[in-house]
């Protein structure tokens, strides 16, 4: 009967009174003890799952470049003197990503591409434009 007490917490009005001041005494002791166990329970459990939440948290953090008048900076490509245009930029990127695909698919047949004849590619492709 202690135990579905301590169970549930709760004790029939009817029961309580039956009960002498020493056993009152008693189970309010156990019932208060048991409150405290299940308190320390719940406790350590949130504090493991704090744990394991801090673990997954990202420690990587992005700090923007602030200008003179405290918001975010930002620099559009091509539009600052001495900037190349954003086409000339795109152009010599994708120049490069097709001079590395070419050099990968050579490594892949086993064909050897020099970086000489990379350049030429690349080159040539800039004065065209």
């Amino acid at each position: 009967m202690l135990q579905q007490i301590l169970q549930d917490m709760y004790i029939d009005p009817a029961v309580l009174e039956q009960l002498n001041e020493e056993q009152k005494q008693i189970l309010f002791l156990k019932m208060r003890q048991e409150q405290v166990r299940r308190w320390k329970e719940r406790e350590e459990k949130a504090e493991r799952e704090e744990k394991k939440i801090k673990k997954t948290e990202s420690t990587k953090r992005v700090n923007w470049l602030l200008g003179k008048d405290g918001d975010v900076w930002v620099w559009v490509m091509g539009e600052a003197r001495g900037d190349k245009p954003s086409e000339q930029i795109c152009r010599e990127a994708s120049a490069k990503a097709r001079c590395l695909k070419m050099i990968k698919t050579g490594r892949n047949m086993r064909i050897r591409i020099t970086s000489e004849k990379c350049m030429t590619y690349k080159e040539t492709h800039q004065k065209e434009s």
